[in-house]
């Protein structure tokens, strides 16, 4: 794989953008999760809240990893798209949610798992395939 300037990505680039997307990923992840609590706490929902927190920190990570992945690529003057990264962490987050949770698929952790996966996955990807010439 080669980016629009010639430039080889290299497992190392690939290994940097994926700890840039992890540590975003978490941090937001986590903010996303803690910001669920007040919003949703007076629903009545009872235990049902931690899995609203769950869902919630899993879309957080998706944007978090792709925040991570265009920044530390910006960082390593690499051609990508942030944005096109980051929306499809988000997207991503929200698709896994939406099928593992419909489905009744492998419970909360099976998710959160998944989740974390599919999100990080999708962060990189578009951030490589969404590339600017």
């Amino acid at each position: 794989m080669t980016t629009s300037s010639g430039n080889r990505v290299t497992p190392l680039i690939v290994l940097a953008e994926v700890a840039g997307a992890l540590v975003m990923g978490l941090i937001v992840g986590a903010l996303f999760g803690l910001l669920a609590f007040p919003l949703f706490s007076g629903a009545g929902l009872g235990m049902g809240l931690l899995s609203v927190q769950l869902f919630a920190a899993v879309i957080g990570f998706g944007i978090g990893a792709g925040l991570g992945t265009g920044l530390v690529g910006r960082l390593l003057k690499r051609s990508g798209n942030l944005w096109v990264a980051t929306i499809a962490g988000g997207i991503s987050g929200v698709a896994v949610v939406l099928v593992l949770r419909l489905l009744n698929i492998g419970g909360l952790g099976g998710i959160l798992w998944s989740g974390i996966v599919v999100t990080l996955l999708a962060a990189l990807l578009g951030y490589h395939l969404g590339r600017r010439s």
